[in-house]
């Protein structure tokens, strides 16, 4: 059975989001975080549904969750939940790679 797991990151972006959400109405928190669960089970059954997203990094996929945009990994078996994050977050920024420079 393929699985979803969540990263550190992408669990501390969900937590962030509820508490945000939750300061003007914990019912839609709550909501937006059922809608979170019902697509990590949906892209687990089909997890190349997600758009690949090479301009942001290799290998991440995303698919919309409302405002929101879940970035994710495939994995053998199942996927990798890296990201969850506002879709007016400046994406390119938080997921610039920085390169390693050589020391001479």
């Amino acid at each position: 059975m393929n699985r979803f797991k969540l990263s550190h990151q992408a669990a501390q972006d969900i937590e962030d989001i509820w508490n945000y959400l939750a300061q003007e109405n914990p019912q839609v928190a709550d909501n937006v975080l059922d809608q979170f669960r019902e697509r990590f089970v949906l892209l687990t059954k089909f997890p190349e549904l997600g758009r690949v997203r090479p301009d942001l990094a290799s290998s991440v996929r995303s698919f919309p969750v409302g405002n929101y945009i879940i970035f994710y990994l495939l994995l053998e078996p199942g996927i990798e939940i890296v990201r969850v994050l506002h879709g007016s977050r400046d994406l390119r920024r938080i997921f610039q790679v920085v390169e390693d420079t050589d020391i001479e």
